[in-house]
């Protein structure tokens, strides 16, 4: 004889199967969605160390430009032209005119040091009183897509060899290219590449 089935009842509980379901499928989703919020905020922070690096790129390069814009185009050195450049730059910049003559700076030089990876403005080179100043970390060996020293152009830009910081002086006007690189929080390698033209004023 067969006994009829029983219907569950509304104040009946769950099962512990059911029960057991249920807290895998929480956990499921529980690891889902903390897995998605740890890849947005990588990825955000990512973006942002991107970012900042891009800022820092542009800014030294206004600075570089407001030099070179100011320097005399004669004292600079060296008179490169492409498909050569130059990670330094020798310069004066020029201060007036004193009886009929131009008047110019103590000599200048802008340069990378490759072994630090930095960017240096030195007064006076070579002297005893020379005095460096970092306008630049973090800036790579050679520019972006730059393979090194194999007496090529690789990034197709019409210069051979670029460094980080590379000068290029054609007629009255400094191409000057700027390339930073550094290691970001997540582990990966992040650059941020600059260049613009400055025109000598004298």
């Amino acid at each position: 004889m067969k006994h009829p089935r029983r219907l569950r009842r509304p104040d009946d509980g769950f099962t512990l199967l059911e029960g057991l379901i249920a807290l895998g499928l929480v956990g499921v989703l529980l690891v889902n969605t903390t897995v998605l919020v740890e890849t947005t905020r990588e990825s955000e922070q990512f973006s942002q160390e991107q970012l900042d690096l891009q800022l820092s790129a542009a800014q030294v390069l206004n600075r570089l430009v407001i030099e070179m814009m100011e320097a005399d185009q004669e004292a600079t050195i060296p008179q490169n032209v492409a498909p050569n450049s130059s990670s330094s730059i020798d310069y004066q910049t020029s201060l007036g005119v004193e009886d009929g003559q131009e008047v110019l700076s103590e000599p200048q030089r802008i340069w990378l040091d490759s072994e630090t990876r930095q960017v240096f403005r030195t007064q006076n080179p070579g002297t005893e009183g020379s005095l460096d100043i970092v306008w630049a970390r973090d800036v790579s060996e050679f520019q972006h897509e730059e393979i090194g020293a194999n007496g090529n152009d690789d990034n197709s830009n019409g210069l051979v060899d670029e460094h980080g910081l590379a000068f290029n002086i054609e007629k009255s006007s400094v191409l000057i290219r700027l390339t930073l690189q550094k290691r970001s929080r997540s582990g990966t390698v992040i650059s941020a590449s600059a260049e613009t033209r400055a025109c000598f004023r004298n």
